[in-house]
């Protein structure tokens, strides 16, 4: 198995880790090695059926099914809820990470209308952010109140991944609708779109810009470069330059291509955050980064396997860049939970050696809040329609009087 398929496995485990209880007894009917029952500290079913087990668990088997709705009835029978793990996104031939030798693969609609004609329900559908698998829930209809899905904690958990996963199936089926091709589809999200769109402001346009963690290659669109150089650990189209940044250092002829460099949401993810910051400031480079600050980070993301790697609070990652040779130039506060900076390297005038964003020269750092923003939209529209009501109400007036 090659290591994009290992980590595959990994994180769509770690996602059905987070909405299964731990110490459930599983009847493993998987195909292949999964980490998940140590995620869940599960207690494998010692027997040869699903009698005794509160969980029946079909790891990457569905595919491999010559009758899945066959099988899924044999669970059903048990009264048991299955967790699946399975290809719902895309041509399996476009992720030769996966294995060869399947029966058949289907579509979100046709794994619904099977689970169905077994009695079951597809409770939720979520894709982690690295490959075409979901970790799938599918319960009866029908339960003992006592069931552990049914307990408030767990119930709970499972609307919040349930409303996940509908969205990123809406997000699949519009990116499908479009027929845009080279981006993963899991990326496009307008709330990164406008996070481009703030970093970008804080630059002049026209700059040759490599764009760490390019993922949907936004700030393309929004910087409007010269030059783009997208670099990620996959490859998003074919220009694209694949490095891992927890295993090797950003080349330094890559940053020297270029005026700027943007790390949008990657600090998070690094090992050794502060040697790449050094990377790029060595080169006399300016910045552009966010970072999800410790003070505004819930404790249910905090550092989980296979993502964030490390805590700064705005004091200590600011503290970080002055420390190491830059100056803030630039910033914003991005839905109360990110901060957004460009970085100049220190000059001997003060000022930084490229010109700052249109306006934005002594301006106020940017406050993007998009809870304040509909609430600011609501009054507004009240407003307009109190507005809208007094003019009827004194158009009739005035008509009674003629």
């Amino acid at each position: 198995m090659s290591i994009n398929a290992a980590v595959l496995r990994e994180m769509t485990c770690v996602i059905a880790s987070e909405f299964l209880p731990k110490g459930l007894r599983v009847f493993d009917h998987s195909k292949g090695e999964w980490p998940l029952l140590g995620m869940i500290e599960g207690v494998a079913s010692a027997s040869a059926s699903a009698g005794d087990a509160d969980l029946v668990a079909f790891l990457g088997a569905a595919e491999f099914s010559s009758d899945l709705g066959a099988e899924l009835s044999t669970f059903r029978a048990s009264g048991l809820p299955v967790v699946c793990i399975l290809c719902l996104a895309g041509d399996p031939a476009d992720w030769p990470i996966l294995e060869a030798g399947w029966s058949r693969t289907y579509t979100a609609e046709e794994f619904d209308a099977i689970a169905d004609a077994a009695g079951y329900q597809v409770t939720l559908k979520v894709f982690p952010a690295n490959g075409p698998a979901a970790a799938c829930l599918l319960l009866p209809p029908e339960a003992d109140p006592s069931a552990w899905w049914l307990e408030p904690g767990i119930e709970a958990q499972l609307k919040s991944y349930t409303s996940r996963g509908e969205r990123q199936i809406e997000k699949y089926r519009a990116w499908l609708a479009t027929g845009r091709k080279g981006v993963d589809w899991r990326l496009l999200s307008e709330q990164w779109r406008v996070r481009a769109s703030i970093a970008a402001s804080m630059i002049p346009p026209g700059l040759a810009l490599l764009d760490v963690g390019c993922g949907a290659m936004y700030l393309e669109d929004e910087a409007a470069p010269r030059r783009y150089i997208p670099v990620d650990m996959d490859a998003r189209d074919a220009r694209t330059r694949v490095v891992d940044l927890n295993q090797q250092a950003l080349p330094t002829e890559w940053i020297d291509e270029v005026d700027v460099v943007a790390l949008m949401g990657v600090l998070e993810y690094i090992n050794d955050p502060v040697a790449l910051l050094k990377s790029i400031v060595g080169r006399r480079k300016p910045l552009l980064c966010s970072y999800n600050v410790n003070e505004a980070r819930s404790a249910r993301r905090d550092l989980k396997p296979g993502r964030w790697r490390n805590d700064y609070t705005s004091e200590e990652i600011e503290k970080l860049f002055t420390d190491i040779g830059y100056a803030i130039t630039d910033s914003a506060l991005f839905t109360g939970k990110q901060k957004i900076w460009r970085l100049d390297p220190v000059t001997e005038t003060g000022r930084p050696a490229l010109p700052f964003g249109p306006g934005r020269e002594g301006a106020p750092p940017i406050v993007h809040d998009p809870v304040q923003e509909r609430k600011e939209a609501a009054r507004k529209a009240r407003i307009d329609l109190k507005a809208e009501r007094m003019a009827e109400r004194e158009a009739r007036v005035r008509n009674r009087r003629t």
